[in-house]
């Protein structure tokens, strides 16, 4: 699932592709269907699907979308590489501890709601932190509070910008991410 530019998702893409992640992305759900992730996965043949307040005004049509994909797909975990809202409790339950996040910074610090893209990197600045980082967790009912699986630091430097700090992290986060899917995936005998 993806909101934005997708280089989360093309990096997990790139390594299925290297044989390094033994996967298979199956779908792609947006609730901006213009976003570049969607991009991404129309070049990949990979079925994308749109779901939001405008195509599902009404909640329990919102919540029942969702599971009309997880019904149509039989997928293993589901992964959020830039999401941008909170998930429905149905689809928590539906995979359970299956849902991972990833999160540019090393949380508990710098998450929960309002906590994302350049505002982390601008508070992580603010607060004069020596360090930053990438973190992926299991997605909870609370943004930012489930379970941690993995983290990776990268150094915060006195010239740093939101920008240079971020770009930084991010590179973080593409090689964190689908080795810490792997190994959480292994763990549970997949």
């Amino acid at each position: 699932m993806a909101s934005g530019a997708g280089s989360n998702f093309q990096a997990l893409l790139a390594q299925i592709e290297a044989k390094r992640l033994n996967a298979v992305c199956s779908f792609l759900i947006v609730n901006n269907k213009n976003c570049g992730a969607a991009q991404i996965a129309i070049a990949n043949g990979i079925p994308v699907y749109h779901i939001s307040s405008v195509t599902h005004p009404d909640p329990l049509e919102y919540e029942q979308a969702f599971l009309d994909v997880l019904k149509k797909h039989e997928i293993d975990f589901l992964v959020l590489a830039g999401y941008m809202k909170k998930l429905t409790n149905s689809l928590l339950m539906h995979l359970k501890n299956r849902i991972l996040n990833i999160h540019p910074s090393l949380l508990p610090k710098f998450g929960g709601q309002g906590f994302y893209g350049r505002r982390v990197h601008e508070a992580v600045l603010a607060a004069n932190q020596g360090w930053s980082g990438a973190t992926v967790h299991l997605v909870s009912g609370e943004y930012d509070n489930g379970l941690i699986l993995g983290q990776s630091m990268v150094p915060v430097f006195i010239n740093d910008t939101p920008d240079t700090l971020a770009a930084r992290v991010l590179v973080a986060e593409h090689n964190l991410y689908w080795k810490t899917l792997r190994d959480y995936a292994a763990s549970l005998g997949y």
